[in-house]
């Protein structure tokens, strides 16, 4: 969140520049460049890592909250399924409990030899630079309702936290890293369009495209008989 508004804050500084030598009659050109104008952030990979780990801690104590604030609970629970080679893998395995212990001992009633896999839903988020310019983005002027997560009728009264894009947006996407929460999810999103278009914020503004759910894998192995 610090990195966000830290974005947010030399956006608004730009644009207050700019606005300040435009009352006064300055000439546009007399003006630094933004490109000029960067952030100096430098940090060791110690440094990295360490706010890396800040983070994750940060998405389990976020998802642990939801429920209370929002309304709804993150879906973090593990799910474990066996398998068989080959075409079982297109419906679904065996199991489904948190159990990999269940998942096997399902699959291996049906089977000679299984391997299960045990997974969390992540969230994951886009972002998208919109252009303000009706003569570069016509859908600027026809915003649609958005709907971020069309197959996920289990958070009826969710709200993004973000600005969200028209119809048709206008430059690049951005994809966010994946995250145990939506909150987290959509900031990491916004931060990446933000990084990446924070000397021309005063053109447009980032906003999400929308999040889907992704199941990562945190442990596999073969089922012991």
């Amino acid at each position: 969140m610090k990195k966000l508004a830290l974005l947010a804050v030399i956006c608004l500084t730009n644009n207050a520049f700019a606005l300040e030598a435009k009352n006064s009659g300055d000439e546009w050109h007399n003006l630094p460049s933004m490109k000029e104008i960067k952030p100096v952030v430098k940090i060791t990979g110690a440094e990295a890592a360490a706010q890396e780990k800040a983070e994750a801690e940060k998405d389990v104590k976020s998802a642990a909250a939801e429920k209370s604030k929002y309304g709804y609970e993150t879906p973090m629970q593990i799910v474990c399924k066996g398998y068989d080679t080959g075409w079982e893998e297109h419906w679904g395995g065996h199991g489904g409990s948190s159990s990999e212990m269940e998942a096997c001992s399902d699959c291996l009633r049906e089977h000679g030899s299984c391997r299960f896999e045990c997974s969390i839903q992540m969230q994951k988020c886009d972002s998208q630079f919109v252009n303000t310019n009706p003569g570069t983005n016509p859908g600027i002027n026809n915003p649609q309702p958005y709907n971020p997560y069309p197959s996920n009728p289990g958070y009826p009264n969710y709200q993004p936290s973000f600005p969200t894009t028209p119809a048709y947006g206008s430059g690049m996407t951005y994809q966010g890293e994946p995250r145990m929460d939506y909150r987290s999810a959509e900031e990491s999103a916004m931060v990446r369009c933000m990084q990446s278009n924070w000397s021309q914020c005063s053109a447009g503004y980032c906003a999400l495209r929308g999040c889907t759910q992704q199941p990562q894998v945190i442990k596999s192995g073969r089922c012991k008989k």
